[in-house]
């Protein structure tokens, strides 16, 4: 799956384009993106996260008796539970219209994926 370029989202472009020459991604930020909206956006890339015996979820999203009962069902299995506490789905955040924004979500999810990866490993580098 390629990346996505902010000129091959329909509503982007046609905003871009009104402009004499065409503005780029921080004009539209500037212009479209208030400080409330960013910081929340902030959140999705950089969750406050929480280790509990040795994995790494979600603050918003921990629970400690649903933690222990996942804990229980997986035997323990790390991984496991991290993917289930930790799962999101973009497509419940935006609503997609159209094909390129289908795209722009599948390149949307990667990017928030390795912001995740990134930020728990430096985050908790003892996790090892």
């Amino acid at each position: 799956m390629s990346d996505i370029r902010a000129d091959e989202l329909p509503e982007f472009r046609a905003w871009s384009e009104s402009f004499e020459p065409p503005a780029d991604t921080s004009a539209y930020i500037a212009q479209n993106v208030g400080i409330t909206a960013a910081t929340v956006l902030s959140e999705l890339f950089f969750p406050q996260l929480t280790k509990v015996r040795d994995c790494v979820v979600l603050a918003s999203r921990y629970d400690p008796s649903n933690f222990d009962e996942w804990w229980e069902s997986t035997a323990g299995d790390r991984v496991a539970i991290e993917r289930a506490i930790n799962h999101v789905h973009l497509w419940d955040l935006f609503e997609a219209s159209g094909e390129a924004e289908e795209r722009a979500l599948e390149v949307l999810a990667r990017r928030v994926a390795q912001a995740w990866r990134c930020y728990a490993e430096a985050t908790f580098a003892d996790r090892g």
